[in-house]
């Protein structure tokens, strides 16, 4: 199965929002000297969420922003990493998928 230019150029562009979120942190983009990871995580779902790290710098959708998450770790982990999003047994981690749910209960119904 093929990837679309237009996937791949907005995985590369979230990739880069990511980059930025984690020099503006100081961090080291892969997490790797991190024990606890989650945390970083939350605030670059907030930041993106409040449209501080989103493309269009515009709030976004609890949906976006789950994409987005989902894009970054699914970035780390072709790159030879863990995805940083998931527990040991391969779900979304507790902490994420709540604040994700948060988001959700926050945003307009749809038309």
């Amino acid at each position: 199965m093929g990837v679309l230019a237009s996937r791949a150029h907005q995985t590369s562009s979230l990739w880069a929002h990511w980059c930025s979120f984690c020099v503006s942190l100081n961090l080291v983009k892969m997490l790797t000297s991190l024990e606890d990871h989650i945390p970083v995580l939350q605030l670059y779902g907030r930041c993106y969420h409040m449209g501080e790290m989103s493309p269009s710098c515009h709030p976004v959708h609890s949906h976006t922003v789950e994409g987005a998450l989902h894009a970054m770790g699914q970035t780390m982990a072709g790159m030879g990493q863990s995805n940083p999003c998931l527990n040991l047994s391969g779900d979304i981690d507790f902490h994420i998928q709540q604040q994700l749910a948060t988001y959700a209960k926050q945003d307009p119904p749809p038309w």
